[in-house]
């Protein structure tokens, strides 16, 4: 059983937030206070109680004010006007990270299971968006079904915060049963064969395909970014081996 958890802060800066270049429309940055490489984007516009604020027609929208003072904004009839106002709206720092493996044996059997979790962190799903621009996912089949208003897509496209998910997932990352022959032939000894599986269950809420994913690489800048990556495999492995 391994547990930890690590916590960083950005303590000065120059210039101001350093915001980190990509091209999948993400708006992670550098800023003094925070962890670094939050997200710092266009967010909804909320009633008092948490809601989303609609349009006449029942349509979200993002939130707007004054830009330099941060301070949101209302026309008279009670909707957001001024400039789009932009906040911290995800971390992809994870609050902690848990592994819980075991490794058994049996005479001749062998048992070994891993299983991993991170909790805790935001994704930035750009492809949640792409896809539901082209019409293909959830959302946009809500629309054309009549299910959500009429526009619904267009209207969140430009706010940031639609993208932000839970990346927060538990993973039976590997499982082997394996058999041991002491002497199967002569000369041959400890032959082994072991059947193996890597990545066979993700637990998560997670509104795409893999939220263990980063279209940054290694980067320690750009991070927990989903656009366009492959998801990890679901792999089985077959193995022999032998003491000669």
């Amino acid at each position: 059983l391994n547990f930890s958890r690590t916590r960083n802060e950005v303590t000065a800066t120059t210039g101001g937030p350093i915001s980190i270049a990509t091209v999948s429309g993400a708006p992670p940055q550098v800023r003094e206070g925070e962890p670094l490489g939050v997200f710092f984007g266009t967010y909804f516009a909320r009633n008092d109680d948490g809601s989303l604020l609609l349009t006449e027609d029942g349509l979200p929208q993002q939130e707007r004010g004054d830009a330099l003072a941060g301070t949101v904004q209302r026309d008279g009839d009670g909707q957001p006007t001024g400039d789009p106002l932009r906040r911290v709206i995800g971390d992809p720092n994870p609050d902690y990270l848990l592994g819980i493996g075991t490794d058994l044996q049996y005479k001749q059997f062998s048992f070994s299971m891993l299983w991993e979790s991170v909790q805790g962190f935001d994704v930035f799903d750009a492809d949640k968006r792409t896809r539901q621009g082209v019409g293909v996912g959830r959302l946009a089949e809500q629309e054309l079904s009549g299910e959500l208003p009429r526009g619904y897509i267009s209207s969140i496209y430009p706010i940031q915060e639609f993208r932000m998910e839970d990346g927060s997932f538990v993973k039976l990352r590997e499982v082997s049963l394996g058999y041991t022959f002491p002497e199967l032939f002569k000369g041959v000894k400890n032959f082994t064969v072991a059947l193996k599986g890597r990545n066979l269950i993700s637990i998560d809420n997670f509104f795409s395909y893999d939220p263990e994913t980063n279209a940054g690489g290694q980067s320690n800048l750009l991070r927990a970014v989903n656009f366009g990556n492959v998801p990890i495999p679901r792999t089985f492995i077959l193995s022999l081996s032998a003491n000669f």
